[in-house]
């Protein structure tokens, strides 16, 4: 279940889901501590924190989703490095760049034209809108 809100939408949704001991488990993502403990109860572990990645962590996700195992041109990586830091250590979001950057040229025009016009998108806004966008045809 991703992006819990509330512990009374974890309420409503956990009926739909029987205990039959049969030892399955649900995932829940959720920004909120509070509901993360509820959903948790009564188990003895922890939930799980999230942090963002660092400028380094991105770049290396960046590049190793572009170019899989081959190497970045030197000429791509310091706007490579912009593109990353601009998507302020999400994951999801770095993905959804990489995916647009790995449908144009490798030169540096092309990833400085997807650094122009998809980036404005990522600064402020939440990364679902962020994704929709970045997709839709109408906004290459």
């Amino acid at each position: 279940m991703d992006d819990m809100w509330s512990t009374k939408a974890w309420d409503d949704l956990k009926m739909i889901f029987p205990d039959d001991d049969n030892r399955s488990r649900i995932i829940v993502t959720t920004r909120l501590l509070d509901v993360a403990t509820y959903a948790n109860f009564p188990s003895s572990c922890p939930p799980h924190k999230m942090h963002f990645l660092d400028e380094d962590q991105s770049w290396n996700l960046l590049r190793q989703m572009v170019f899989k195992q081959e190497d970045c041109a030197v000429e791509l990586e310091k706007i490579g490095n912009l593109i990353a830091a601009s998507c302020v250590g999400l994951p999801l979001a770095i993905v959804v760049i990489a995916g647009l950057l790995s449908t144009v040229d490798n030169t540096q025009a092309s990833w400085e034209n997807i650094a122009k016009n998809k980036l404005q998108i990522a600064k402020g806004i939440r990364c679902g809108k962020f994704c929709g966008t970045a997709f839709s045809p109408s906004s290459t």
